[in-house]
């Protein structure tokens, strides 16, 4: 059997070993500029030191204690900010929270509205815990940490190290996007908020290592979109406690048509598990492309020629109802066009999953789903989702489906194995039946075989 290359080489996603010493004072940095470093001890001296300087290159280091915020904070472009938080690790190897007596937090203080902090170009958060306002309004509007487009064509690096990132809120919608998450990695397209031009043409490339994302059970750990066409995202996990969903699309409507952008998402060695409390959703949920759940559009075509792609070597996903929802197209409502051309490709390699719950499923992949009251509303066509899995460690017997399109109810066009052979939309497991039962274990059941491609 040809063999074809993996989604993503694993040298790509090896994190290199973190640099965690403190300098202080006027350094040499790689840029050709100085690093100003400066520790504060306030929130006001926080908010001082994150003022317009005359360098363009800083560190802030945070010493232990809270910086409670009433608005939100901004990390300008090429500044680190570092706290003393000392992080301690579970058995496994897997970070588990700050020592109590270390941690540096920023918290959000009442009122607030909006995201807590904001990251600009080549900017680090390392060490900090950053914490959202709970108690009774866990429906405000805004995220933990937010990472951007600011512009069209704009260009973002960003960087969290062994930080401390909760969120007790709901998730919700607002006019720059979805809230109520720990993380959001987002190209903008800010037309709800007035401004009529997309950040179209933008790249965001983001690191996340050694780090505690928790959301509450109804929250988000982790959300990545395109709003804006042309664009890519690239978000790069390693080592992670992620407590709470991933969620990534490659291209949504806001309202206007997303075309052509891409999503990647690198995962090597994460501890995906359910919150307490989780109330089912899935532990990845990933979209090729989607029209908005929260509103119609004008557009007669919904998105079209976007890409997904999540590569994962030795993960863990454990206590979810569901695994991995996947889908290369999800249209909402008849008021949304129509999808095309948009695909998600998905690679595991030594993954391991302990799905629990009655109807509990590893795995739940669709090439197209209607999220609409009607289940036989058009989705669009050839759309494709096409996976590769090798040494995956299932949950044994659970209620696996992998369809052209999503089952719903009565009305559903397709079963776990069988084919509508009218429909272009598609669904693809590289190499053959035989070969992936020699691989996987405990996968039940496993794809038909006539899902199955040799490439």
């Amino acid at each position: 059997m040809a063999r074809r290359a993996p989604l993503f080489c694993a040298r790509s996603i090896l994190i290199a070993g973190l640099l965690t010493s403190c300098v202080y004072g006027d350094d040499p940095h790689p840029s050709g500029g100085h690093v100003r470093s400066i520790e504060v001890r306030t929130t006001p001296e926080l908010l001082a030191a994150l003022a317009p300087a005359d360098v363009a290159v800083r560190e802030i280091h945070l010493a232990a204690g809270r910086y409670a915020l009433d608005r939100p904070l901004v990390v300008p472009d090429g500044t680190t900010l570092v706290g003393a938080g000392t992080m301690q690790y579970a058995a496994d190897g897997t970070p588990a929270g700050f020592a109590n007596g270390t941690e540096s937090a920023i918290v959000a203080a009442t009122p607030f509205e909006g995201d807590l902090v904001t990251l600009g170009n080549a900017t680090t958060l390392r060490r900090l815990a950053l914490r959202d306002r709970g108690g009774a309004d866990t429906s405000r509007s805004g995220n933990v940490v937010a990472i951007g487009s600011r512009t069209p064509h704009d260009a973002i690096t960003a960087t969290i190290d062994a930080c401390e990132i909760d969120t007790p809120n709901s998730l919700g919608i607002g006019v720059t996007g979805p809230t109520g998450n720990a993380v959001i990695v987002l190209t903008r397209n800010p037309s709800l908020a007035g401004d009529p031009f997309p950040h179209e043409a933008s790249t965001l490339d983001v690191e996340i290592t050694g780090s505690v994302l928790r959301s509450s059970a109804t929250g988000g750990a982790l959300f990545v979109v395109n709003f804006a066409a042309r664009t890519d995202t690239r978000v790069r996990l390693a080592r992670n406690r992620v407590e709470g969903a991933l969620v990534a699309s490659g291209g949504v409507n806001r309202p206007d048509p997303v075309d052509h952008s891409t999503v990647s998402i690198a995962s090597q060695r994460n501890l995906y598990v359910a919150p307490p409390g989780d109330a089912g959703y899935p532990a990845w949920v990933l979209l090729g492309a989607s029209s908005p759940p929260h509103m119609s559009t004008t557009a007669t075509i919904g998105p079209s020629s976007n890409r997904l792609r999540a590569a994962s070597i030795g993960d863990r996903i454990d206590g979810f109802a569901t695994g991995i929802f996947g889908a290369a197209a999800r249209r909402f409502e008849s008021g949304s066009g129509p999808l095309y051309d948009n695909s998600l490709e998905i690679d595991l390699s030594e993954l391991r999953l302990h799905t629990v719950g009655p109807g509990a499923a590893d795995f739940a992949i669709y090439a197209a789903q209607a999220a609409s009251p009607d289940a036989t509303l058009p989705v669009g066509e050839r759309n494709v989702v096409r996976v590769r899995m090798r040494a995956v460690d299932g949950s044994g017997a659970r209620a696996n489906e992998y369809a052209e399109r999503k089952p719903v109810g009565s009305n559903a066009s397709n079963s776990t194995d069988g084919r509508n052979k009218a429909d272009t939309n598609r669904i693809e497991f590289v190499g053959n039946a035989s070969e992936f039962r020699h691989v996987n274990a405990n996968v039940d059941p496993p794809p038909a075989p006539d899902r199955f491609v040799e490439r």
